[in-house]
């Protein structure tokens, strides 16, 4: 059976945090949607939405963000992860233009959707299936590439180069129940590199970043924190 059943939240709720690029102390709305309308992103004081379909991708650099005309929303991985993992399928987002961050996990997110609550409706949804690898980039020990290949679970494989003493940091997480996300991804933190910030404050980003949300790297250590697990990075 490759279809599954669609979900919602129970009830409307707000999350308050800050953004990350920036800066602003903001706040998210999420309400329930209806079967069949997916996840959409609203913003503050524009009309309309932007659906959470990769036909919107503005762009991936430094954060994955989305656009629709002049409607946008920024910095959106680490939630749309949590809906993933949560099996959410239709859910209006109100946001100003960016979701906010806490401590640059995940794990607020999954605690916020835990006690809202999920509710499953009538509706399926057909899966995606993958019936041939398929790849991105050049498959190579120490070359950038993404590979997808037929499997009878979800997992993921992921590998790190980084300059000692880093070095090469290799993790794979198999997804069977929020649970697992919640414990194994969610607790991993937004990292950046000292050499970025000059660059990351000219263009405007990275102004919400504080010694308390992100993880800070200079040449190759963690300055700012301890590593919640050794492949935390990854």
């Amino acid at each position: 059976d490759y279809h599954r059943t669609q979900k919602t939240v129970k009830a409307s709720n707000i999350f308050y945090g800050r953004g990350l690029h920036s800066g602003v102390k903001t706040g998210m709305v999420i309400k329930p949607l209806p079967e069949n309308r997916g996840i959409r992103f609203e913003n503050i004081s524009e009309p309309g939405y932007i659906p959470a379909s990769v036909d919107y991708l503005d762009t991936t650099s430094y954060a994955t963000s989305i656009r629709r005309d002049n409607l946008e929303a920024k910095t959106i991985e680490h939630f749309m992860a949590t809906l993933h993992a949560a099996g959410i399928t239709n859910l209006a987002v109100k946001i100003n233009k960016e979701v906010p961050i806490s401590d640059g996990s995940a794990s607020d997110f999954c605690e916020f959707i835990r006690k809202t609550g999920v509710v499953t409706q009538a509706a399926i949804i057909p899966e995606i299936i993958i019936d041939e690898p398929l790849i991105i980039g050049e498959e190579s020990p120490d070359g950038k590439y993404f590979k997808i290949e037929p499997s009878d679970s979800f997992s993921v494989q992921y590998t790190a180069i980084y300059p000692e003493p880093l070095g090469t940091i290799c993790y794979e997480f198999r997804m069977n129940s929020f649970d697992d996300f919640e414990r194994e991804i969610a607790p991993a933190r937004t990292y950046g590199f000292v050499h970025e910030m000059n660059k990351l404050s000219q263009m405007g980003l990275a102004e919400g970043g504080r010694m308390n949300n992100f993880i800070l790297i200079d040449k190759g250590n963690v300055i700012n924190t301890e590593l919640r697990f050794p492949e935390e990075l990854a």
